[in-house]
């Protein structure tokens, strides 16, 4: 259930990723293995996030809260990046920068470095919203090496996107149409 979510979160078929989320969820009810639970409603988040129903994202992130001190601290992080997404949405510049910086703080701590990038990106954005242009440049470039140091054409094409956004926010437009070609080629390869 995890994988065949995240395969349709990230070819965008959001409804379906969601659906297989809460399958998957509702088969762990049933056959009382819950060791996934975290990552099933973490996807499930994502994917009401990208269909853009905000409520629904907001349900999932506070069933994670609710179980507390089970929750590991990748799962913590990724629970902050997902909150800064939903802030950002909601134009909760505030929010969206706490989040993202806590995010990014126990990504960093506890080592996994896609997850890191996820978080960094997510950071140019909050900081953006809160007008630090500087902020949001060094965290798009930071974002940047990381992708390209884990090969990851998902976060290379992230990571571009965010840097193409940095730039035309510093009025760089030659900057940002590289980096923006950079993306959509990439996109384009995989």
């Amino acid at each position: 259930s995890i994988s065949t979510a995240l395969n349709h979160l990230l070819d965008g078929s959001y409804a379906v990723a969601a659906q297989a989320a809460r399958d998957g969820l509702a088969t762990a009810t049933a056959e009382g293995l819950h060791a996934y639970d975290e990552w099933l409603h973490s996807l499930a988040a994502a994917a009401a996030l990208g269909a853009g129903e905000h409520e629904r994202a907001r349900g999932e992130l506070e069933s994670l809260a609710a179980t507390g001190a089970q929750l590991r601290r990748g799962d913590r992080a990724f629970i902050h990046y997902l909150g800064s997404w939903l802030a950002v949405l909601e134009g909760d510049t505030a929010a969206a920068n706490r989040e993202a910086k806590i995010g990014l703080g126990v990504a960093v701590e506890v080592g996994i470095p896609w997850l890191e990038c996820l978080a960094r990106v997510s950071y140019v954005q909050a900081l953006l919203s809160a007008g630090d242009q500087r902020g949001a440049e060094t965290q798009a470039r930071a974002a940047q090496l990381l992708a390209q140091r884990l090969r990851s054409p998902l976060l290379e094409v992230s990571a571009q996107l965010v840097a193409a956004t940095t730039a035309m926010q510093s009025r760089d437009e030659e900057a940002a149409l590289v980096a923006l070609s950079a993306a959509l080629t990439r996109a384009r390869e995989h």
